[in-house]
């Protein structure tokens, strides 16, 4: 696979590459169409959404339910306590 600079990218042997169903493509067209008013080809939206993948596993991370909280409380304007560690 290339990327948008046309470099070829690094294949990690423990990761398969990603695919997107026919389905995807066209829902993906539909959504770029709709944002930015230009049509894809199904080449152009699979390589996209590609992308778009690739980006998201590398920033993505789910959120524990503790930061979580503990963020919905500093929100709230309540202190946090520190607890010490053993």
């Amino acid at each position: 696979m290339k990327n948008t600079i046309g470099q070829k990218e690094p294949v990690h042997d423990n990761q398969p590459e990603l695919m997107l169903s026919p389905e995807a493509i066209k829902s993906f067209q539909n959504i770029y169409k709709l944002k930015f008013g230009v049509g894809l080809t199904d080449q152009q939206a699979d390589a996209y959404g590609i992308q778009l993948l690739n980006f998201m596993k590398l920033v993505y991370r789910p959120v524990k339910k503790k930061e979580y909280e503990d963020e919905k409380n500093d929100k709230r304007g309540n202190k946090k306590t520190i607890s010490p560690k053993d």
